[in-house]
């Protein structure tokens, strides 16, 4: 059994003890304590290890499980996920952003860099004139190895002159436009629809059978409200979440 280092707990912080135990969990988790598809200790165990109630130590596994931290298997307990993303929209993040963070590593395979014609569709999202010229990238991202997302890039390099599109194989569109170009983004507009995969998608995420993609339009903008980039994102719908915070 892992052993556990709990002296950061505080029953006498005004922090919910849940809250503590949960945080403390998923740091156990994103160090590699509990590696993924590893079964979690009982909650016994764990109440006992906390020195908490088990109904404090079922709230916070309850909430890793809306997080998609870990998962729940009838009749056998709690598993560290091994496929499934959360994603908490709170502010403007890119997808390689969200990955480092949570601990995953990533890469990027282009499958293809062309000049294209802004169509009128793109011209809208784009705020371009019907028939400019933009670069449209197709691209496969990995997480832990597996395929992740495909995502097609519509690009107005304008903003980017001399740019050379295969630096999006080692990192992120948003770190290039705000750290090699000193431009900065101020928001995005985002649509999420549902969508079934084509052939060659099943080939791309290595599908056995038909499953849903999530699929995620977003144009992000400048500081000075002119639109840099359309993209067009597709995930297995079954390895991507994403939880909102709400308030009233």
């Amino acid at each position: 059994m892992n052993v556990i280092d709990t002296s950061i707990i505080d029953k006498n912080n005004p922090i919910p003890l849940y809250y503590q135990i949960k945080e403390h969990l998923k740091q156990q988790i994103n160090e590699g304590v509990f590696k993924k598809g590893e079964k979690l200790p009982t909650e016994l165990w764990i109440s006992q290890t906390y020195q908490a109630s088990r109904v404090t130590v079922r709230r916070a596994i309850d909430e890793l499980v809306q997080e998609g931290i870990v998962e729940r298997k009838r009749g056998q307990g709690v598993y560290v996920s091994t496929s499934s993303f959360n994603r908490n929209i709170q502010r403007l993040t890119s997808q390689f952003e969200d990955l480092i963070k949570s601990g995953i590593s990533t890469k990027s395979q282009l499958l293809s860099v062309e000049e294209t014609i802004a169509d009128a569709k793109l011209s809208l999202m784009l705020e371009t004139k019907k028939g400019q010229k933009l670069l449209r990238v197709h691209r496969m991202r990995y997480a832990d190895e597996k395929p992740f997302s495909e995502q097609i890039m519509y690009i107005n390099t304008h903003y980017l002159p001399n740019w050379d599109p295969y630096e999006l194989e080692k990192g992120s569109l948003y770190h290039i436009i705000e750290d090699k170009y000193h431009l900065k983004i101020s928001h995005a507009n985002q649509i999420i629809t549902a969508v079934m995969p084509t052939n060659k998608q099943m080939k791309l995420f290595n599908l056995k059978e038909p499953e849903p993609l999530m699929y995620m339009q977003r144009t992000t903008f400048l500081e000075s409200n002119s639109p840099v980039e359309h993209t067009e994102n597709y995930h297995v719908a079954s390895s991507y979440k994403y939880s909102i915070t709400l308030y009233r």
